[in-house]
């Protein structure tokens, strides 16, 4: 098997081509909440900086984020340089993803007080 690309050329797979069929499973809906955080300004500063001094910003960063997913019920996901992708509410498939983790009942505002100290913390 081939595929023609612009310009005439081919282009061919390395190896064998596997295809399995995946039996489907129950799909359940559920409200959950994914977070995405980076360190703001991180390429910049890993590149003025030596290394020695960049490091232990961003195990504090990566620290610091993980410590806050895991007390509001969370799971780190993915950590990569200074990314992060956590979840909340996706464990037990269901509930009201972070807002269910709020501690307070104000609701989003809570939620909103919780987003300003984690920046103003780093």
């Amino acid at each position: 098997m081939s595929i023609e690309r612009p310009g005439g050329r081919l282009l061919r797979p390395a190896g064998e081509i596997i295809v399995t069929r995946v039996k489907p499973t129950a799909v359940r809906t559920a409200y959950v909440t994914v977070l995405f955080a980076d360190l703001r300004g991180y390429t910049g500063m890993a590149e003025r900086l030596p290394a020695a001094r960049v490091m232990p910003l961003l195990d504090e960063f990566s620290r610091t984020l993980a410590a806050a997913t895991e007390t509001y019920g969370g799971t780190v996901f993915h950590m990569a340089g200074d990314g992060i992708m956590a979840g909340f509410g996706v464990a037990e498939g269901g509930g009201n993803g972070a807002r269910a983790r709020t501690p307070s009942p104000q609701g989003d505002h809570a939620g909103r007080r919780h987003r300003q100290c984690g920046r103003s913390a780093l």
